[in-house]
């Protein structure tokens, strides 16, 4: 078969027995001229056949979305050889979506990326993400970020200023958090118009799904200031239906949709749309693999645990963590009472005694945050195990998260009940949430129905956390596991939770 390209059309010629395979491929004979064609280049790029031109491009970038090293010599020694070839494949592109599987360090990709782009100084940068993940950016900046070259301010409410410099250096701003909630004042949105960020980008960007949404219609407005790039990143950029594309696909590259860019045009070839009792039904799919392709070759890079698994470590533990608040301020400020090198070395007195009742009041004050970060991720994954300690907290998890169907476990349960919970979560697939007491839940059961770990709750004792963590990682538990623990800035927890990771460490290096 040879392809070539004339006047807007792809033109195929082909054997008299191999027409049947070129009419399944999606291409049209014309009775005029004789010639079977088509104007859709997906179509087109499935012809075995020599390509050239934009094909070849379109080829060798639907490869590359897969990539799991990095072409360059030149590496991060940071990163893992698929997050720097994912680092490349960001340099190769116009607009992004970076949607790799969650767990597999998108943001640390993205600042890898910032750095290798050494902006100059008049170059802004602009995250927009969930109020639960903006401290994490900073976290993340500090560890991957090249030294010196940010200066972030985090916008906390809706009256927050950006104006003013950094604390520590007195340099002007390039790097300000903002979580898309606060993009509807628009004390806020006006400050961040005038900002006039370079680099634009929207992490959980299926948040932007609802191209009607007051946060959609001012994030597209500030995406469309962006002069060197936007970056789209989302484990799940697709939650349900195609349709949940259209929005962020018109944000950042029309193109891919090219020619079916018009809404319903759109929707008529990707979702399946008719004219149905309640009006215009844009619920279905259709043209699947075709999105597919156009996805790969246009904007998106993606890559899944299980195709990255022997470059993973066994499980990835990290602490997201909040902002204070003025009920969570007063808590950590007395918790600081009690002396952090006698907690280093017994560790088992924040269970007990006055500094267990502040760790009590701690968790139930940040459960709104817990909830709403724990919800976010599971519009990324199926299941979600989490633990806690305190029956209380427990009740407001499974009353925050109803929504998901959750199961409890917890002591003074009977075998029956517990075996109940377990059976439900690994067999259910509208169970999605396990809710377990880490004493009653963190040994002896297996959870290998999820591979994301969530500690509401946890213990300063590294080896509960590594018990815990492993109710996920057994055996017939082949995919990655992400553990993350909630934890309130600048509280013990924080500090102590550090520790127990470097004894963690260590207690593996000698056992494994």
């Amino acid at each position: 078969m040879e392809l070539s390209f004339e006047n807007g059309h792809y033109y195929i010629t082909c054997e008299f027995k191999e027409r049947e395979a070129v009419k399944k491929m999606g291409f049209s004979w014309c009775a005029e001229t004789k010639r079977w064609f088509t104007n859709n280049w997906a179509v087109a790029l499935k012809a075995p056949a020599k390509k050239e031109g934009f094909l070849k491009h379109a080829e060798h970038s639907i490869e590359r979305s897969f990539a799991t090293t990095p072409q360059s010599i030149t590496k991060n020694p940071k990163l893992m050889a698929f997050q720097n070839a994912g680092v490349e494949e960001i340099l190769a592109r116009g607009n992004v979506l970076l949607a790799d599987e969650p767990g597999l360090g998108k943001t640390a990709q993205v600042i890898s990326y910032l750095n290798i782009v050494q902006l100059p100084p008049e170059h802004k940068i602009l995250i927009i993400c969930p109020a639960s993940l903006k401290l994490n950016w900073v976290r993340e900046f500090l560890k991957f970020g090249s030294r010196g070259s940010y200066y972030i301010k985090v916008l906390a409410h809706g009256k927050d200023k950006i104006q003013g410099r950094s604390i520590v250096t007195g340099t002007p701003h390039n790097v300000v958090i903002v979580n898309y909630d606060l993009l509807k004042s628009k004390f806020i949105f006006d400050q961040l118009h005038d900002f006039k960020a370079t680099i634009v980008v929207c992490d959980e960007a299926h948040y932007l799904k609802n191209a009607k949404a007051l946060r959609s219609k001012n994030t597209a407005a500030l995406v469309k200031r962006a002069t060197e790039k936007a970056i789209m990143v989302t484990g799940t950029p697709l939650v349900n239906r195609p349709i949940e594309l259209y929005n962020i696909l018109k944000m950042i590259d029309p193109d891919t949709m090219h020619p079916f860019e018009d809404y319903r045009r759109y929707a008529y070839r990707f979702c399946a749309a008719h004219n149905g009792r309640w009006g215009f039904n844009v619920s279905g799919s259709s043209n699947e693999e075709e999105l597919n392709m156009r996805l790969r070759a246009h904007c998106m890079i993606r890559r899944t645990a299980d195709e990255v698994l022997p470059q993973l470590p066994e499980a990835f533990l990290q602490i997201l963590p909040f902002e204070q608040d003025k009920h969570t301020k007063k808590i950590v400020e007395q918790e600081f009472r009690f002396t952090f090198d006698d907690l280093k070395k017994h560790p088992e007195k924040g269970e007990i005694g006055d500094l267990a009742k502040l760790r009590h009041e701690l968790a139930l004050a940040k459960l709104p945050a817990s909830i709403q970060a724990i919800s976010d991720l599971l519009d990324s994954v199926k299941k979600v195990i989490v633990f806690a300690h305190h029956r209380d907290v427990m009740d407001g998890l499974m009353l925050g998260l109803a929504e998901f169907k959750p199961v409890n476990l917890s002591g003074g349960m009977s075998p029956e009940k517990k075996q109940k919970a377990v059976d439900a979560f690994q067999n259910d697939p509208e169970v999605r949430v396990f809710v377990g007491q880490i004493q009653a839940a963190g040994v002896g059961i297996t959870l290998t129905a999820a591979s994301n770990v969530e500690f509401v709750e946890t213990s300063w004792v590294p080896g509960e956390i590594d018990q815990a963590v492993k109710r996920a990682k057994r055996i017939g538990q082949h995919s990655h596991v992400t553990a993350r623990f909630h934890i309130v800035e600048k509280s013990l927890d924080e500090t102590m939770l550090k520790t127990a990771f470097d004894k963690l460490k260590n207690i593996n290096k000698i056992l494994n």
